[in-house]
């Protein structure tokens, strides 16, 4: 356990360099929770919740799938817009709250930050592939080009100020006012990596064809999630110390992870799948 969980910079120049890393386990566990609280609210709230205001048939609905019967587009859109809902609700919160813990804040930067690619993703996904959530808009339209070129600068102006707004939360843990880059990106890959391994291990237990569904979780998670790789931090100015947080190791954020993973995978990784009749 650190000396401190929270430091300003004059106090962490004294400190040696091996006690202002965050710990391995502390990042993995905002990473895999950060995803599963995404993946509810794009496919259970997002989906899900369209559809049961709708009065859409649920067919089938898992971490990488959602199928429904009689669904307006809403139901295709509503789960890239509970994405970015959710993102701006909790960049709102990472503006006026102040930091409680170092492990709860960057779960809330997490959260922030895979929804916000998660978001603006779909926008590319949808534009590049012909399918998607977005791909009611040109499917039976007499000039389909113009809704995916639409949807590539929507996702492309969207994705690159998604990369600077996270690099911007996310300076408190970078830690090290003389190395930015290096010391963000550590955390920043950390989450990626947790975030994606999450969703892959949630399919791998899918009760339909698991090749597809694994084929669907890495686009769905490693290739959503590509911006945290070259997020950089907002470097203060010189006058102006930040605060720096420090995530530690915390057996009960293991624990609850551990749960939460499990139930995860009971639920959503293995899918449901409701009544044709």
């Amino acid at each position: 356990m650190p000396r401190s969980n929270y430091a300003n910079d004059s106090e962490l120049s004294n400190l040696p360099a091996g006690s202002r890393n965050h710990d391995l386990f502390g990042i993995i566990t905002c990473g895999a929770l950060a995803f599963i609280f995404s993946s509810i609210a794009h496919e259970a709230i997002g989906h899900g919740g369209a559809a049961l205001l709708t009065g859409a048939r649920i067919l089938r609905i898992s971490s990488v799938y959602f199928d429904a019967i009689d669904a307006p587009p809403i139901v295709d859109a509503g789960g890239p817009l509970m994405n970015l809902l959710l993102s701006g609700l909790l960049l709102v919160w990472c503006h006026y709250r102040r930091p409680t813990s170092p492990q709860g804040r960057l779960l809330v930067v997490a959260l922030a930050a895979l929804n916000l690619f998660w978001g603006f993703g779909y926008f590319f996904f949808s534009a590049l592939t012909g399918r998607g959530d977005w791909a009611f808009l040109f499917k039976h339209s007499e000039f389909p080009w113009i809704w995916r070129c639409a949807l590539l600068l929507v996702g492309f102006c969207g994705y690159r100020r998604s990369i600077t707004v996270v690099g911007k939360i996310m300076t408190p843990f970078a830690q090290d006012s003389r190395a930015w880059g290096r010391f963000l990106f550590r955390p920043s890959i950390l989450l990626y990596l947790s975030a994606g391994a999450t969703c892959c291990f949630a399919a791998l237990f899918y009760r339909g064809p698991v090749g597809r569904a694994l084929h669907e979780s890495v686009i769905e998670s490693f290739g959503a999630f590509l911006g945290l790789c070259f997020v950089t931090p907002r470097v203060p100015a010189p006058d102006a110390p930040e605060t720096t947080l420090n995530v530690p190791r915390d057996r009960r954020w293991i624990a609850v992870t551990i749960a939460m993973v499990a139930l995860y995978v009971a639920v959503l990784g293995r899918g449901y799948f409701g009544g044709a009749g």
